[in-house]
């Protein structure tokens, strides 16, 4: 058991709280400057097509209007996260329906739209590609020269021999599942606000999750060295991974800037964030096999993964890789087999979005174990509980797990949602139950990484200053996202000194200002930069207290520091105030200001580049999820009655954020599973507003308890992990598994939506069940069909 903190583990508001709930809080859209013009985007209304001509003369002649850039005025760079296949502006070609091909600024929003429809393309339209599988067959239209068969990346790995698991299974299962494409949804659209000095300059305000990153996207577009671009983030309303500078609305206020030397902000409207703007989680057709023995023991699993990175590979890469091996360690297996592609569609470019690539294979894998559980004859939270991964192990990819409370999280949540008296008494005719209602149990399970290594340094830095008054404040180049990253390093700062968290001040992101750090993704923050803090804190707090023992006249281990307060551990009444020690301790130094300078990097490995093996991690989060679902067997309706999650993150250090981040995981969750669909027809997405496109709302939210688990993470600071993303990767595979329980129909596409239920109610009694084709996807050691890629422990609240 961990020892008692007098901060963390404490339910602490956040700290932006007030500035958000009165309305002061600035975000890019509340920005103004003297001066600032307004841009406007043109995005291309065909899919795929040669761009003959622009003539956008008529549109500069408007009063009002500052500057037009096509992609002849910009400079000619090609940027993205690995594959450089993106430009701010087309140049020479489009490849969707949304792609940016003119921006405009003028003194406002009705001259740039005037603008834009005064700009005149020709275009020449190519054949289109609109699904991952058209676009691998041999003679589709290529989308990029570089890429002429359309395939983006393939990734392949093997261990053990498959065809010997198969032989020896007691069950074999093998299923085809199919994801979609789930947009970001979050609340404020992405905008940036660029200024240009005298000096060439450029300095621009953007809602990212990460600023130097940001910075090194714009500084190449506008060809500039990276000391020459200054980005700060502003307060940003959420981003769930979809806030990366994948699209180029801040390279484009930054150019706009410069060609006008004014200061020019862009602000996307909701039908840009669908069209171009957040980038939609990757859908995936998975083609999975698994093997089992009598007791449910994984003996091998081969898949095959086919993924939409429409128009450019941005994330989607790493995101395929993802889904290709990162579920593997959840479970115990020695033996797989996978292959993985990513093709280029004429689609909407897709990318990172919470949980990065896991949802997709969880959702496959877990009803397949479901699928196995019931040929054997086993309860679904048995198979899971003989399959668990457990501490000191090392995974089949190389995770080294430390701390792991997988086995306790399905116990917790089984034992939580009262999983074995229901499914005892429910009774096993007709699904869940005779009646037109029916209800029906699913669980699922699931591993995230808390960070994850991506090049040779992925730390982070800060500074801490404590001023003579008492009050600290923290320098970090990580920004709060609406996750409370600002909250957390404020109550390990504070736990550190022995401050209240009230008196810790904590910057905001800017590149100019605040330490390199590496933004908000892969789970990374509590453990990489909570790590800094407290190690940056822990120097500070060395010389407090040796400052405070003098003034005490007693041994520095003898003293504790909580509240502002030092003191004499057992010795009431020798204290002193923290502004007094603070004051000595810079009075010993001579007077310079009390600061510390820390800087941190994982304990991870860099992943092998092609087979991804390696200990990515520092540390592993794990959960399960129980979804209980009551269907319609008239109309197909699902509704989510109850969901108990137990997600072991390690320490809680802060249990009012912890339940929200679990809490909020699990609703986008539930939409991954229900609702939300980015609906397609030849490339222009039907449902681009969030009118249309149908999101969890409050009131249809079922009723959620979720369960902490802590499993005091050794590398963690005071024993945590991460919070962020654990809790919505079991979600869709629960909610999937509990249909099916309830009405014994297996749905094996996203989103699970009552007319696909209904189309399966109208079918014919199922044929006997065959006997498994195992050459469809071909195991380990056998010759792999011709490749269109030839290119190579404690519940702490509910």
């Amino acid at each position: 058991m961990p020892k008692p903190y007098h901060v963390i583990g404490r339910p602490t508001p956040l700290i932006d709280s007030p500035e958000k709930v009165v309305g002061r809080a600035r975000y890019v859209a509340d920005l103004k400057l003297p001066g600032m013009l307004h841009a406007k985007v043109l995005r291309s209304p065909i899919a795929h097509a040669r761009i003959r001509s622009i003539d956008a003369e008529r549109a500069r002649r408007l009063p009002g209007v500052k500057a037009v850039l096509t992609g002849a005025d910009i400079p000619q760079v090609r940027w993205g996260f690995e594959t450089l296949d993106q430009t701010a502006l087309a140049m020479g070609k489009v490849r969707f329906i949304g792609e940016d091909v003119a921006a405009v600024a003028a003194v406002d929003e009705g001259a740039a739209l005037d603008a834009l429809e005064e700009i005149r393309v020709d275009y020449d339209p190519l054949p289109e590609v609109f699904s991952p599988e058209e676009s691998l067959r041999p003679g589709a239209p290529a989308l990029h020269d570089e890429h002429p068969d359309n395939c983006a990346r393939t990734f392949a790995v093997a261990y053990g021999n498959t065809e010997s698991g198969l032989d020896r299974a007691a069950a074999v299962h093998e299923e085809t599942y199919r994801t979609s494409l789930q947009h970001p949804g979050y609340t404020e659209p992405i905008g940036s606000l660029a200024e240009v000095d005298p000096g060439g300059k450029v300095t621009v305000w953007t809602s990212t999750q990460g600023v130097f990153f940001s910075r090194m996207r714009v500084a190449l577009a506008l060809g500039l060295p990276e000391s020459r671009v200054r980005i700060i983030q502003p307060h940003v309303g959420g981003a769930f991974g979809g806030k990366w500078c994948d699209e180029p609305n801040a390279m484009l206020s930054a150019l706009l800037s410069v060609e006008t030397g004014r200061p020019v902000r862009l602000i996307n409207s909701r039908l840009d964030e669908f069209q171009g703007g957040g980038r939609p989680r990757v859908p995936m057709r998975i083609r999975l096999k698994v093997a089992v023995d009598r007791q449910g023991r994984i003996l091998a699993k081969v898949s095959d993964i086919l993924a939409d990175a429409g128009a450019n590979v941005g994330w989607s890469s790493r995101i395929m890789e993802a889904t290709a091996i990162r579920a593997d360690s959840c479970y115990r297996n020695r033996v797989l087999s996978v292959r993985a592609r990513l093709a280029y569609t004429n689609n909407p470019p897709t990318g990172a979005f919470r949980g990065f690539g896991i949802p997709q294979m969880v959702f496959a894998m877990d009803s397949c174990l479901d699928h196995l559980a019931e040929s054997l004859g086993l309860d679904p939270a048995e198979i899971r509980l003989v399959n668990a991964v457990s501490s000191n192990e090392v995974s089949v990819h190389g995770w080294k797990i430390g701390s792991c409370a997988l086995r306790t999280c399905i116990e917790r949540a089984t034992e939580a949602a009262g999983w074995a008296g229901r499914r005892r008494d429910r009774g096993r005719e007709g699904g869940g139950g005779a009646g037109k209602r029916r209800r029906g149990l699913g669980l699922a399970c699931a591993i995230h990484v808390s960070g994850s290594r991506r090049g040779p340094w992925d730390g982070a830095t800060a500074l801490i200053r404590l001023n003579p008054d008492g009050r600290a404040a923290i320098l970090t180049g990580e920004g709060d996202i609406g996750q409370g990253t600002k909250t957390m390093l404020a109550q390990v700062c504070a736990e550190t000194l022995g401050l209240k968290v009230s008196d810790v001040d904590v910057s905001a992101a800017d590149t100019d200002l605040t330490p390199p750090a590496g933004g908000a993704s892969a789970s990374r923050l509590t453990m990489i930069s909570g790590n800094t803090v407290r190690k940056a804190a822990g120097m500070l707090r060395e010389r407090l207290d040796r400052a405070a023992g003098g003034l005490l006249e007693a041994d520095p281990a003898d003293l504790e520091a909580a509240g502002g307060v030092f003191s004499v551990k057992g010795a009431s009444g020798r204290s002193a105030p923290m502004e007094r020690v603070a004051a000595a301790a810079q009075e010993a130094q001579g007077g310079a200001p009390l600061v510390a300078f820390a800087s941190y990097d994982a304990e991870t490995e860099m992943p092998h580049p092609e087979t991804g093996y390696g200990n990515i991690g520092m540390a592993y989060t794990f959960s399960a999820a129980v979804a209980e679902v009551e269907v319609d067997m008239e109309t197909g309706g699902i509704d989510v009655r109850r969901v108990t999650t137990a997600d072991d993150i390690g320490i809680a250090v802060n249990p009012l954020v912890t339940h929200a981040q679990s809490q909020g995981g699990l609703v986008q969750g539930l939409g991954f599973a229900l609702y939300e669909n980015l609906v397609m027809d030849n490339g222009r997405i039907v449902n681009g507003n969030f009118a249309d496109y149908t999101l969890p709302k409050a009131e249809g939210t079922p009723a959620i308890r979720t369960i902490t688990v802590e499993s005091d993470e050794k590398l963690g600071p005071f024993g945590a992990k991460a919070a962020a993303e654990t809790s919505i990767d079991p979600a869709a595979a629960a909610v999937a598994n509990a249909v099916y329980d309830a009405t014994g129909v297996r749905i094996t596409s996203l989103p699970i939506t009552p007319e696909k239920l209904r189309t399966e109610f109208r079918r014919e009694e199922p044929a006997a069940a065959k006997p498994p084709d195992r050459r469809k996807i071909p195991p380990s050691g056998e010759p792999v069909p011709a490749d269109p890629c030839r290119n190579g422990n404690e519940e702490k609240g509910e």
